[in-house]
């Protein structure tokens, strides 16, 4: 944070860097995971009912009718369970909140403007798995990429639009 302060006008973060574990990065990511991939869920169960539609008898349309809410629900289960099994594989990957390349961490995600969107975070165990088997000092590691989690959540905060912004065009 030191040299962060030095090398840019973007101003520090009003709350402390934090250590989380894999567990507590997929509970703090879930909203904004779900606000993305809602359009994604409400596609797929459109598309099962569509075809549900086109592909079954006129004389079975009532049966139909009822048969394409329980597709809806099912599809959008499945797509939850999917979900919810994609973030947990990558909490083993990520280093930190901005690991991605979009804020995910904090905030609420029906306001991705929030001062609480703006966490800066490390997940240890992954950091040290990640230095593994490079030449380069474990310590030397751990500082490259608090700076650069610094600097991501830092960028979030000064430019509260570009979250928002970066969220609407993913999901749209």
């Amino acid at each position: 944070a030191l040299w962060l302060d030095e090398a840019t006008f973007v101003s520090e973060l009003s709350s402390a860097p934090k250590l989380i574990s894999r567990t507590e990065w997929v509970s703090a990511t879930m909203p904004i995971w779900t606000q993305l991939a809602e359009p994604v869920a409400v596609s797929i169960a459109d598309a099962l009912t569509q075809v549900l539609h086109e592909q079954s008898p006129e004389e079975v349309s009532d049966m139909i009718a009822g048969a394409s809410k329980l597709m809806r629900n099912v599809g959008g289960t499945l797509f939850a369970m999917q979900l919810g099994q994609v973030v947990g594989q990558l909490s083993t990957e990520v280093v930190s909140g901005g690991d991605v390349g979009i804020p995910l961490l904090g905030g609420d995600a029906g306001d991705p403007g929030t001062e609480s969107a703006l966490q800066a975070a490390i997940i240890p165990q992954n950091v040290i798995a990640f230095g593994r088997g490079l030449d380069v000092d474990p310590e030397q590691v751990q500082l490259y990429l608090a700076v650069r989690e610094l600097a991501h959540a830092r960028l979030f905060r000064h430019a509260r639009w570009l979250r928002l912004q970066m969220l609407t065009s993913i999901t749209e």
